[in-house]
């Protein structure tokens, strides 16, 4: 989805840290 990320770019840094965290602690 590029129009989202070029939309929402800090949602999108949000959500990849998001799911680091989310791998980090399963």
């Amino acid at each position: 989805y590029i129009l989202e990320t070029n939309a929402f770019p800090r949602e999108s840094k949000f959500l990849k840290r998001l799911r680091e965290a989310s791998m980090v602690h399963p």
